[in-house]
């Protein structure tokens, strides 16, 4: 599927509130990508991408079936002399049928390599256009505490700041900060090695 499709597909599941919740999931999971998503996974047979539906497989199993399938060098000597050759042809078909997988962080998901760049992409138009729940998100992990649901983050917040309990609204607001503080220093430090800079591009 290209990626302008997927972008699409994107965009109808967040207007669904039904599958709102699946396309914020698979942000936390794979956003940033230089960060969280892992080309080397192990996946059944038959496992298909969550967002396009394609089928996927691994990188290692991609290289095995154009190592057997194909010849570079039947490839590079059809395309100087600009002809069509059986390699190339089987190459564009592996690749038609399959996509390689990538995985994320705190999911059971995998989606195709195409669907992750079509996610980033997805995000970056969101905060280019202000909107307020992508912009929620992203603040919650460049903060280092994007938990899969607000339940989550909160059993947190109360665990790290017992004293929660007892504080206004406005006490809260005007200690967000030192609560957001004590809750990452109360989770194990490598979940939060994310640099500022990760997001520079988004």
């Amino acid at each position: 599927m290209e990626k302008e499709k997927i972008i699409e597909k994107l965009e109808s599941m967040w207007k669904d509130p039904k599958k709102k919740g699946f396309v914020k999931h698979l942000i936390y999971s794979y956003i940033p990508i230089n960060q969280k998503a892992n080309k080397f996974v192990d996946l059944s047979e038959g496992t298909r991408c969550s967002i396009s539906g394609e089928k996927i497989i691994n990188a290692f199993k991609m290289a095995k079936l154009l190592i057997e399938n194909t010849d570079i060098f039947e490839i590079a000597k059809s395309h100087l002399a600009g002809i069509e050759s059986e390699s190339r042809k089987n190459a564009i078909n592996i690749h038609k049928e399959y996509k390689i997988a990538v995985g994320g962080q705190k999911t059971n998901t995998f989606i195709a390599e195409e669907s992750l760049y079509a996610l980033n992409a997805f995000v970056t138009n969101k905060l280019l256009h202000g909107d307020k729940d992508i912009n929620f998100i992203i603040n919650k992990v460049r903060s280092g505490i994007g938990y899969s649901s607000n339940n989550e983050l909160k059993k947190k917040m109360f665990k790290a700041n017992p004293n929660i309990k007892d504080m206004t609204r406005d006490e809260i607001n005007n200690n967000i900060d030192t609560i957001v503080e004590n809750t990452k220093n109360n989770e194990p430090k490598s979940m939060y090695d994310i640099p500022d800079d990760v997001f520079s591009n988004l």
